[in-house]
């Protein structure tokens, strides 16, 4: 079994991550493919941080010379709403592999979390964010325990932020 933790195999992973990413990029077929493959692409440089290939530096140059203010409003609710999407998966996902709740309580226990925090929403929807985004960001991750923990990560953020926010 190959050993998934040296540095040769962190950076075989993240050149593959990233190679998914680009080809989601040029090969998407609507706009809003094009640029949720860069803003993905962004943030898994940060996070991991790493410098951005320059198809990325390229893709968010040329982004942002040609969103027009329209665009850039449409841009920045759909982008907000990925956030969401992400934080609402995150929780669903920590609670069911972290606590090991079924996908029905992890749910349900996600809309109880998340309660409070600006990522609050009914367990129905809490279902449908983290469906929506698990179509979609799946791909970026070649191995369930990077997932996972990237899950976690986010889902640590959700409860600094909340933490943050009290009184």
């Amino acid at each position: 079994m190959t050993q998934r933790s040296t540095p040769e195999a962190a950076t075989e992973r993240h050149t593959e991550n990233l190679a998914n990413l680009e080809r989601h990029y040029r090969q998407g077929e609507l706009a809003y493919d094009r640029y949720r493959a860069l803003i993905d692409a962004v943030l898994y440089c940060f996070r991991e941080k790493l410098p951005p290939p320059g198809w990325v530096a390229n893709g968010v140059e040329t982004a942002c010379e040609i969103l027009s203010d329209a665009d850039r409003q449409r841009a920045a609710r759909r982008t907000a709403q990925l956030h969401k999407d992400r934080m609402r998966w995150a929780a669903v996902l920590y609670f069911h592999t972290a606590e090991g709740a079924s996908w029905e309580d992890s749910y349900e226990r996600s809309a109880q979390a998340l309660r409070a925090t600006r990522y609050k929403a009914s367990a129905e929807t809490m279902k449908a964010s983290y469906q929506k985004h698990a179509r979609h960001y799946r791909p970026i991750y070649l191995d369930e325990e990077h997932m996972i923990e990237a899950a976690k990560q986010f889902y640590k953020e959700i409860i600094a932020e909340k933490v943050g926010s009290s009184p």
